[in-house]
């Protein structure tokens, strides 16, 4: 029988943002906290074979390295409902350069995981691009999450397939750790209507914050983000095996070090 885990021994892990309520303090300690993991990182190398592009939507003084699961289609409509918004490759530097703060939202990936599951494998598309994604193995309707991080996370990492962005590490996405990167404000996702509304204020100039991502927000939400799951997203990990939680944070070991994320998904912080 597969050894699982149990929640009857979770790990206390707790957030920068739980413990300081100055947004301005918490982003500068944690952009400086990340820089300084970064160099202990030196020389990082991207692991995926066909290395991915990040992709930089700009508006006025803001530019967003999108994140997939991390609030990206949020923040696209943010930026294109505050100014006229513009897609940019990763070369192009003097257009970037016009932005004065370049931004990245991080989120936990544990949960970035679950959201991903259930909001592309449950339900936004259909068998085929499950089969295309998940190793081409033809699946009934909807596959469990087990299945999913199975063969579709792990399978991709482990046998060299082409990596899929709704769950590719933020350090591979947006290269955080490379110098000409230059990551000015990272925003956790965790805690985004309280960091993003200062981002928008104090960065971007925007006037009334919460009006403009109540905006974004109705605007954005899907439908699988409406219905409310029966499960807390540790839940969701009881199904999976040690092994597949040991390739996980292998994985995502370089993620939950920069970004001072859980080592495991079963911790005792409501909000994680």
């Amino acid at each position: 029988m597969t050894s699982t885990y149990s929640m009857t021994n979770k790990k206390h892990w707790v957030p920068d943002w739980a413990l300081n309520d100055n947004i301005a303090e918490v982003l500068e300690n944690r952009r400086k906290g990340i820089m300084k993991r970064c160099k202990e990182l030196s020389p990082y190398q991207n692991p995926w074979y066909n290395r991915p592009h990040s992709l930089n939507i700009r508006s006025g003084s803001l530019s967003l390295c999108t994140t997939a699961k991390g609030g990206s289609t949020f923040w696209k409509t943010v930026l294109r409902l505050n100014m006229d918004s513009k897609t940019l490759s990763p070369w192009s530097k003097f257009k970037l350069s016009q932005a004065k703060t370049r931004f990245v939202v991080t989120r936990n990936p544990w949960h970035r995981l679950v959201s991903a599951w259930n909001d592309k494998i449950m339900n936004t598309y259909g068998n085929e691009w499950t089969r295309k994604m998940c190793r081409n193995r033809l699946w009934k309707k909807f596959i469990t999450f087990s299945e999913f991080i199975e063969h579709c996370v792990i399978a991709s990492w482990k046998h060299g397939r082409r990596y899929n962005t709704h769950w590719l590490p933020v350090i591979d996405r947006c290269h955080i750790c490379r110098p000409k990167s230059h990551i000015d404000v990272f925003i956790a996702a965790e805690n985004m209507k309280k960091e993003g509304k200062y981002l928008l204020h104090e960065y971007g100039g925007v006037s009334d914050p919460d009006w403009l991502m109540t905006r974004a927000r109705n605007s954005s939400i899907r439908p699988a983000e409406k219905k409310r799951d029966t499960k807390t997203y540790q839940q969701h990990y009881l199904d999976v095996s040690r092994e597949h939680i040991n390739i996980l944070k292998e994985m995502y070991k370089y993620e939950i070090f920069l970004f001072d994320y859980p080592e495991t998904p079963f911790v005792d912080f409501e909000n994680s």
